[in-house]
């Protein structure tokens, strides 16, 4: 799929640039980063940005992107769902990532990983976005 692709100059996703407009950049991660634009923007914008995707191609694109446009993005390639990270973030974000059968399990086990407590899921199938509100309650 993405094998022999140049870097694609692709805008980050609408409802990404909508949720975060207002927010303060932190650290954010991205399941299923593909070619990087979503997390190369971040990055542009500010955040601490990790990235993973199953496609060693996809994420040699974002690389690419990133050092094309003088930004820093964590890039890593592997599983999505098996994704053992060392921090907790500000900002979760995935499109287009499919995730079969983990349903609920999976949005609270990505709720783990935020330091903060969770205001807004915008959990359209495609488009599930997870960001801070504040300290959380033990």
């Amino acid at each position: 799929m993405w094998r022999g692709q140049a870097v694609i100059e692709s805008p980050p996703d609408d409802t990404l640039v909508s949720c975060v407009k207002d927010l303060t950049p932190g650290r954010v991660l991205e399941l299923g980063c593909g070619s990087g634009a979503n997390a190369v923007w971040l990055a542009e914008q500010g955040w601490t940005v990790e990235a993973i995707d199953f496609s060693e191609e996809a994420v040699n694109v974002g690389r690419q992107l990133a050092a094309k446009r003088g930004v820093a993005v964590n890039f890593s390639v592997g599983d999505a769902t098996a994704f053992k990270p060392e921090n907790q973030f500000d900002l979760i974000i995935s499109f287009y990532i499919f995730v079969p059968r983990a349903g609920p399990r999976c949005w609270k086990w990505l709720a783990s990983l935020l330091h903060l407590e969770v205001s807004c899921c915008s959990s359209a199938t495609t488009s599930p976005i997870l960001h801070q509100a504040g300290p959380k309650m033990s």
